[in-house]
């Protein structure tokens, strides 16, 4: 193990091993905690190294240390499960050379993402073997150049490393970020690229994130489990700037290298969704839930990568793309899988039948059930009823509501839009212009609230104040040219009315 600052985690890490090891190696990159006082606890053999900013030259100095047959590398905010002991103890009876690949279960309570991975933690010691990479290191192709088989195991660790706010994780991204870029330089591999795509994904940067994952393909040795992720990222991407076509035919793509992949089908079931596909949506959001909830009550196959996503998420998401395509199916099967998910509080959920009723029958909401709708729409479900909201006919209520969900997610793109959308319709022009502007200061690349603000400073006459929106998104966006193209047509139209009203 390679550790700094590590006394939340290391207890219960070393705790889950003790029964199993001969020897407890531990290389400290310069801890200030109690990190070395309770590895001393548990006997470990206790080296430090000088951290350079690369992950495998502190995990080489640490196999360095090993004298033992058998290796197996953990993080400090990992824990191997109880069930695998015996499991890892018949691998290490053998005499062969192998690599064993383990599953890695990404908790992540915070943000519902968890992930199950097959990454090679065990393998029999032998001189010349060495970690690659100076950060997501790596001892396969080490293992593989020495003749090592790489086999697959039932083996499970639990990592808590991902089960942080998202803050932290950026934070994270940020560190191996720059640790990526330096590598990739010297070494522009599929899987370095891919790593690349991931930290700016967490950082937010859409386009290198397009970027990285396009240049991650160009490796032919990219395993299908990392390649249909990027092409699905990428299919993400295009749907984000209304490029359909680019995004079914990378979509389809993703799912004809991984036709199991969660994330390619849930993506899939929102691009067919767009494309006005939505009995073929339904089914790959199905497929996608089923496949889902066989990975997390296994936790055990021969992928090297499934990311999980919460139930509830998932069955929020089939209802939305049922109920405004229309597919009976749809709606009916996901209804009886959130009544079967929702049966620990039935009340609870015979209150949200009775909101959904409601709504959908164009009932009058009372002050109560204003609040309780706004009590129970969370990031799971927000885009099924904003959906029934968008076909609720009382506009004064819709605005209440969504002003309310305006306060609790102020982050929420989709919100703010269909907020000052409705404001405006209602001849409240001043309030909307004052959403519109918080959203493009919020939101720098979003660029539909300009258009939106445009067309309201139109509707009033504004021009002094639509001329400084378009010369100052001008100099701000210069380099989009898709969007300055757009502007320069908006402005033209803007010149002709401006002229025919003096």
């Amino acid at each position: 193990m390679i550790v700094k600052n590590e006394e939340k985690h290391l207890f219960d890490c070393l705790k889950s091993v003790k029964d199993i090891t001969d020897e407890i190696i531990i290389v400290d990159t310069g801890s200030t905690d109690k990190t070395i006082e309770i590895a001393e606890q548990f006997g470990a053999k206790i080296f430090h190294f000088n951290w350079i900013d690369d992950f495998s030259a502190a995990r080489n100095f640490a196999l360095s240390k090993s004298i033992g047959e058998w290796i197996l590398y953990l993080d400090a905010d990992e824990t191997l499960d109880p069930g695998s002991k015996e499991k890892l103890k018949d691998i290490c009876k053998s005499n062969y050379n192998y690599g064993v690949r383990c599953k890695i279960y990404n908790v992540d309570d915070i943000n519902k993402k968890p992930k199950l991975q097959s990454y090679t933690r065990l393998f029999k010691n032998s001189t010349g073997i060495e970690f690659r990479g100076k950060a997501h290191e790596q001892i396969d192709a080490s293992l593989i150049e020495k003749n090592y088989k790489i086999i697959d195991s039932d083996i499970l660790i639990y990592h808590f490393g991902y089960n942080i706010p998202k803050q932290a994780i950026k934070e994270k991204a940020i560190r191996n970020l720059e640790l990526l870029l330096n590598d990739y330089e010297s070494n522009p591999s599929g899987y370095n690229a891919f790593q690349i795509a991931n930290s700016y994904n967490i950082l937010n940067d859409k386009q290198k994130t397009f970027d990285y994952f396009k240049l991650s393909l160009e490796d032919k040795n990219l395993p299908d489990e990392y390649r249909s992720l990027a092409l699905s990222s990428i299919a993400e991407y295009y749907l984000r700037i209304n490029n359909i076509n680019d995004a079914l035919i990378s979509i389809d793509k993703s799912l004809e290298v991984d036709p199991l992949n969660i994330v390619s089908n849930l993506t899939a079931s929102e691009i067919y969704f767009k494309a006005k596909k939505g009995s073929e949506a339904v089914s790959f959001c199905i497929n996608a839930f089923e496949e889902n909830k066989k990975g997390i009550t296994k936790k055990s196959n021969t992928r090297l990568l499934d990311i999980f996503y919460d139930e509830e998420m998932i069955l929020y998401h089939g209802l939305h793309i049922s109920y405004q395509s229309n597919e009976q199916t749809g709606i009916e099967y996901f209804f009886n899988k959130l009544e079967d998910l929702k049966t620990r509080d039935k009340l609870l959920w015979q209150k949200e039948l009775d909101i959904i009723q409601h709504l959908t029958s164009n009932s009058v909401l009372s002050f109560e059930h204003i609040n309780f709708i706004t009590d129970l729409i969370s990031e799971y479900n927000i885009d099924f009823y904003l959906g029934l909201l968008n076909h609720y006919q009382n506009t004064d209520i819709r605005i209440l509501i969504e002003e309310k969900l305006f306060e609790k997610f102020p982050g929420n793109l989709v919100v703010r839009n269909k907020y000052a959308h409705d404001l405006s319709k209602s001849a409240r022009i001043d309030e909307a212009i004052s959403v519109y502007n918080s959203t493009i200061e919020k939101f720098p690349e979003d660029t539909s609230a300009i258009f939106y603000l445009i067309s309201l400073f139109l509707q009033k006459g504004d021009f002094e104040s639509l001329e400084s929106l378009i010369n100052s998104s001008k100099k701000k966006y210069s380099g989009n040219k898709d969007f300055i193209k757009q502007l320069n047509d908006f402005e033209e139209k803007v010149s002709s009315i401006k002229l025919n009203t003096n």
